[in-house]
């Protein structure tokens, strides 16, 4: 699958909206996964995120892995089905899972299912609202483990700009390409672009060949951030460039 069509394989209304915030962004960062350059630096995280949705228990998530569940046969697993298909994902990223309570209808059908012969009908709708409030618990517990997993997972991601600020790497010199010494004192020769500065010696920003900028408010008129690159004026500053010195 191409990256577009790996965004488009995932069902929304079934992610937190942490999890979409960070992918919207690598969208938008990526011109709707169409920038190849960017992609270069955004896909592999992408891909990661991905891992870990499907790592944490979202695998429903992804249309293509969904698959028509067998009919569950006892009335706790038809109670379990009805509260995780109504499970709501949080709205915020400081939200939690909501698991509502089944609706008149759904605690009658499953009264329908278990009334014993002879058995009231008011009986078998309390036994079925009993199973209903103890499965609520319990699914209500699980939805939040998930989050909590998926929370932690994705807390550890890099969201977008983790090493490629440009208000930080903008006033840092990277070292010109050619000979260079490790850190172990091995001699080696650098030209990848993502390792110089495009304005090589011509003064602030330094920043290297083909970086995209998302926000570049506070460099205005500092000139030319990035041959080749595109600035984006944003309101907060997540950025993604390519810039990875390492020197």
């Amino acid at each position: 699958m191409t990256y577009k069509e790996k965004y488009e394989d995932l069902d929304r209304s079934k992610l937190p909206e942490k999890a979409l915030a960070i992918i919207d962004a690598m969208k938008e960062d990526t011109d709707g996964f169409t920038d190849k350059e960017a992609l270069e630096v955004v896909g592999e995280k992408f891909d990661a995120v991905l891992a870990k949705l499907k790592a944490s228990g979202y695998e429903n998530a992804f249309k293509s892995l969904q698959k028509k569940e067998p009919e569950p046969k006892t009335p706790v697993a038809q109670a379990q089905k009805v509260l995780k298909k109504n499970t709501i994902q949080p709205k915020t990223t400081s939200g939690k899972p909501k698991v509502p309570p089944p609706n008149k209808g759904e605690i009658a059908k499953l009264a329908k299912e278990i009334r014993k012969d002879g058995e009231a009908w008011l009986e078998a709708l309390r036994r079925a609202g009993e199973i209903f409030r103890e499965q609520r618990a319990k699914t209500q517990k699980k939805a939040n483990a998930q989050y909590k997993k998926l929370t932690t997972l994705l807390n550890k991601m890099p969201n977008l700009g983790k090493g490629t600020d440009v208000e930080r790497d903008a006033p840092r010199k990277a070292k010109a390409p050619g000979k260079r010494i490790s850190k172990d004192g091995n001699t080696y020769y650098e030209s990848r672009a993502n390792r110089s500065d495009t304005r090589q010696g011509k003064g602030y920003p330094y920043l290297e060949l083909g970086g995209k900028i998302r926000n570049a408010k506070k460099l205005a008129g500092a000139g030319t951030f990035s041959k080749g690159g595109k600035a984006v004026d944003m309101k907060d500053t997540m950025i993604e460039s390519k810039k990875h010195k390492k020197d």
